[in-house]
């Protein structure tokens, strides 16, 4: 396994974890051998077979990526021109500076030592409810673009809740009152690390405020970091009875 990626996954009980997706016969077992080796941001996704089959070509090819790459890099001061979310230039940057000190990014790195055929992603923050989230936008630079699958992934609606809930009412006796909760992974999107011949397009771009004063000597308000990591969970909802309502307090 490759350093970086075991750094990641250093907390994970990938052993146990692939046992019991053996113990239940799942017809993915593709999955932990991905979670090992970091995943691909690029290029063409395996089919697993458990999702609705939907072509999406890539829009543009890896040579392509990277002379758009190029031509961008003369662009940096626009990346963020007309980009919302100006007023949270500061939390984004220490949100950002959290996750250099924890280890899921790596910099902030020189500009000129990023090779200029190497994408980069910029990060801005945006207001959701009372939170503001920062988004490393992959869409600008074309990253996704580079992405071809072959399926199209159905998150859990309200019916499969309702069909869980029915369940729920055959095994329960008696009156018990119901409980639920939704248990939202914090730092979802982070729980996997990106693969190492992927990292050439995990870099991101952060607008840094007290950097304006430095835009006339070319420098610009920007610094940069690699993820290490990408991905992006649902969340999970959770039913039972009030008797049983203790077992997911300690999650």
């Amino acid at each position: 396994m490759d350093c970086e990626v075991a750094q990641i996954l250093r907390d994970k009980s990938l052993l146990l974890w692939e046992e019991m997706r053996k113990s239940v016969n799942c017809p993915d077992m593709g999955v932990v051998d991905e979670l090992r080796s970091g995943t691909d941001l690029v290029g063409t996704l395996e089919k697993t077979g458990l999702w609705p089959t939907k072509f999406q070509p890539a829009l543009v090819t890896l040579d392509e990526l990277h002379d758009i790459a190029v031509r961008e890099r003369a662009g940096l001061q626009q990346q963020f021109a007309g980009v919302g979310g100006a007023e949270f230039i500061d939390q984004v940057w220490d949100k950002t500076m959290e996750e250099v000190k924890t280890g899921i990014l790596e910099g902030p790195i020189p500009l000129q030592e990023i090779p200029a055929d190497h994408p980069l992603n910029r990060r801005f923050g945006t207001q959701q409810g009372q939170k503001v989230r920062w988004i490393d936008d992959f869409s600008r630079s074309s990253v996704n673009s580079s992405v071809q699958t072959c399926e199209s992934p159905k998150p859990h609606t309200i019916d499969v809740f309702a069909a869980m809930c029915v369940h729920l009412m055959l095994v329960l006796s008696g009156d018990e009152t119901w409980v639920g909760r939704t248990f939202d992974l914090v730092g979802a999107y982070r729980q996997c690390a990106v693969k190492p011949s992927s990292k050439k397009y995990a870099y991101i771009i952060v607008n840094s405020r007290s950097l304006l004063s430095l835009l006339v000597s070319g420098c610009g308000p920007y610094h940069l970091a690699q993820c290490r990591q990408y991905m992006r969970f649902f969340e999970f909802p959770t039913v039972c009875g009030m008797s049983w309502s203790g077992n997911s307090e300690s999650f």
